[in-house]
């Protein structure tokens, strides 16, 4: 994504690392899942891979967080090669994942550096969640629980987010609040985006970039120009970029 294009959507002073996969490969015994990716993602970039179940969607995005090891090629983090965990890379899940017996406090603010839960308070508010700090997991609302698992996500001020199908659970009026949450969050922190979704209305509803992901091969890198803020159901020329989108996933 060139500069010009980041200055319309990005309102804060810093952004998120660059990605890059250099002919990236993984197999799983005799099973090739991920085939030589090449693929590029801008600092502070939004993309979303689509694809069928099994195409290896969830497979490319443990790569790129350091969850599983390279077959062959190579990936970067900005210029440094993914070895492992990186502190800066943070994953969001469809399942949330809090700790049952924390509270919503401790489960944002799990990590417990300085001054934490100053820091923890503070994204509780920004993912509208503020007054809720002493909850029990047990007692929210699935919405209300990736809005926790994002504020974890977030309190640590990542350079990159991963998110595998993370609303696929959520019911449609919630599903639709999590996407204005998350675009919001990005549009004003900056972090580069990977979003792993079967839903192509909302990719194209969050991403600068769909990426169609066939049998561990890209097959389709499509550009959203579409004005923001967006929904996932639009116009002509929304149904036009979803339609294109479907073409190349079936």
């Amino acid at each position: 994504m060139n500069s010009e294009v980041h200055q319309k959507v990005w309102t804060g002073t810093a952004l998120g690392n660059r990605i890059g996969l250099d002919k990236a490969g993984k197999d799983f015994g005799k099973r090739q899942v991920i085939r030589g990716i090449d693929l590029s993602i801008g600092a502070g970039e939004f993309v979303a891979i689509v694809g069928r179940s099994g195409c290896g969607k969830t497979t490319l995005l443990r790569l790129i967080a350091g969850l599983e090891p390279l077959g062959s090629g190579q990936i970067n983090i900005d210029d440094a090669p993914v070895a492992g965990l990186n502190p800066h890379v943070k994953l969001l899940f469809q399942d949330a994942r809090l700790l049952p017996w924390a509270s919503v406090l401790q489960n944002v603010g799990v990590a417990r550096g300085p001054d934490w839960q100053k820091h923890a308070s503070e994204v509780l508010r920004r993912v509208g969640l503020e007054g809720r700090e002493r909850d029990w997991p047990s007692v929210l609302s699935g919405g209300q629980k990736q809005r926790v698992a994002l504020a974890r996500a977030l309190v640590s001020k990542p350079s990159v987010l991963l998110l595998d199908e993370p609303f696929g659970a959520l019911d449609a009026l919630t599903r639709l609040e999590m996407h204005d949450l998350l675009a919001e969050t990005w549009r004003r922190d900056g972090f580069t985006t990977v979003l792993i979704t079967h839903d192509v209305a909302e990719a194209v509803a969050l991403a600068d970039r769909v990426v169609v992901l066939q049998e561990g091969r890209v097959t389709l890198d499509l550009p959203i120009t579409l004005p923001r803020p967006r929904r996932a159901v639009g116009d002509a020329t929304t149904a036009k970029l979803q339609a294109e989108i479907l073409r190349h996933v079936a």
